[in-house]
């Protein structure tokens, strides 16, 4: 799949749920601190935050929901929260992201659409 291909599946992803929104998932490589947040464009969101850090972010996924999705889960993952949006890697974080604890939610990962 080239990359223009790839732009289309994520502007169609974009635009269905941009409704409501969407949960993002970002890494930062040297810590493993995962920042939680909610957009209704994750990709330009993420490039807002690269600019504000000293190491290439990882994109790990994006979850249908918006707001209120990212307060649940900032709630649910309240023990491991480092500040603000940032949560600790956790085991717990890692099935939300594979979609293993939410086996309904849309979970979206940047592989996919770029595969």
């Amino acid at each position: 799949m080239d990359a223009s291909t790839s732009l289309i599946r994520y502007d169609a992803a974009r635009m269905a749920l941009a409704e409501c929104g969407l949960v993002y998932f970002v890494q930062r490589p040297s810590t493993g601190a995962v920042k939680i947040g909610h957009s209704r464009d994750p990709l330009r969101r993420v490039r807002q935050l690269q600019t504000c850090n000293d190491e290439t972010l990882r994109f790990l996924g994006l979850m249908k929901g918006g707001r209120g999705m990212e307060r649940l889960i900032h709630q649910r993952l309240a023990r491991t929260r480092l500040s603000g949006a940032w949560f600790s890697w956790s085991n717990e974080l890692a099935c939300l992201i594979v979609g293993v604890t939410t086996p309904k939610a849309t979970l979206l990962r940047l592989a996919d659409m770029a595969a």
